[in-house]
């Protein structure tokens, strides 16, 4: 008896073209999928790096607008702030054009209103320091210190006035790189924020350590001071897949 051609099935050939024509469709629809999630991922960083780099901005200008006085250093390493002579100044009196000095480290002071009587300076009351935690001219964290030496961090209790007048002053500048390696690692007092945020700087220093390459806070006039930066989407220096994109924005401190 003859079987009906209706009920013939598929022969071996047409299995093997079916798999093979399933398999390059599953194939490219991964390679979109995979795509497309790894686009997603980057969209992600860059939201999340941009909300984090809005926070750093608001809060630096805020911290520049409230302080005293700022002073810049060439890093956050104890021997680039360990003096005063350690302090980048804008030369502003030159025959041809003023000296801008860059550097990785920036310090915000804030004095005791009103001054006490008798004293021949301000008493520090607190200090806030912006850094770029890398080697000069390398790729690294952006991080933030508090000193607060009128107050316990960790309790909100009052300090004693006697903590702040031992770091009043006849010399304020000398005070400033005495206060900063007495309480830096001081849990009391010393509160240490990290923005989300893998960076290098981008400006090119004029003074004398030029030779740091490009740093992250450039003092473009006396009471003036700009942040310039590239932001990585990534911290391993060897991934191909790294993007970035660069950042800049001027700061008035009120000195």
């Amino acid at each position: 008896m003859k079987r009906s051609i209706k009920m013939r099935g598929f022969t071996l050939v047409e299995m093997l073209f079916a798999v093979a024509i399933t398999v390059v469709v599953m194939g490219a629809m991964a390679d979109v999928m995979v795509d497309a999630a790894r686009r997603n991922m980057i969209t992600n960083q860059r939201i999340a790096q941009s909300i984090e780099l809005r926070r750093f901005s608001q809060e630096l200008i805020y911290t520049a607008s409230r302080a005293n006085q700022f002073f810049l250093y060439s890093s956050v390493a104890a021997a680039d702030h360990a003096a005063p002579s350690n302090q980048l100044k804008f030369v502003p009196n030159l025959p041809d054009d003023a000296l801008c000095p860059a550097g990785d480290f920036i310090v915000f002071v804030y004095y005791e209103f009103p001054k006490q009587t008798g004293f021949t300076y301000h008493r520090i009351q607190k200090v806030v320091c912006y850094y770029l935690d890398a080697a000069p001219g390398g790729r690294g964290a952006i991080r933030k210190v508090t000193i607060d030496l009128s107050q316990n961090i960790l309790t909100g209790a009052p300090t004693p006035g006697a903590q702040v007048q031992d770091y009043d002053a006849t010399n304020k500048t000398t005070v400033l790189e005495q206060v900063i390696a007495n309480f830096w690692a001081d849990t009391a007092h010393t509160r240490t924020d990290t923005y989300a945020i893998s960076a290098r700087g981008l400006l090119k220093s004029q003074t004398v350590n030029e030779g740091y390459g490009r740093l992250f806070f450039y003092r473009d006039a006396a009471v003036s001071l700009m942040v310039g930066g590239q932001l990585y989407g990534t911290t391993a220096t060897n991934d191909n897949r790294t993007y970035t994109d660069s950042f800049c924005f001027s700061v008035t401190p009120r000195s």
